[in-house]
């Protein structure tokens, strides 16, 4: 998540047992999900209209809102983490 802000929003965070974050960038997710419908679209032609669904499936993701809910939710800090980025 360095200078792309289309990459510095993210779709999910998970901590795992050491403590440590795991940012899932939206970009990515978005992709993924998008390619994923497009293959089981496939089986009945319409693998473009599927992708084009996953792809738009979590917009609102690129809200402040949502990055709000990330942070109450799990207490990963979205705006400590992208200025942690792009010190580095």
């Amino acid at each position: 998540m360095k200078d792309d802000p289309l990459s510095a929003t993210l779709a999910h965070v998970r901590q795992d047992e050491h403590g440590n974050w795991h940012e899932h960038p939206l970009d990515e997710h978005l992709r993924a999900v998008g390619e994923m419908a497009a293959g089981f679209a496939a089986t009945f032609e319409a693998p473009n209209w599927a992708r084009l669904a996953g792809l738009w499936c979590d917009l609102g993701k690129y809200s402040a809102e949502f990055h709000r809910h990330i942070n109450s939710a799990t207490g990963f800090d979205c705006y400590a983490s992208q200025q942690q980025d792009r010190q580095q």
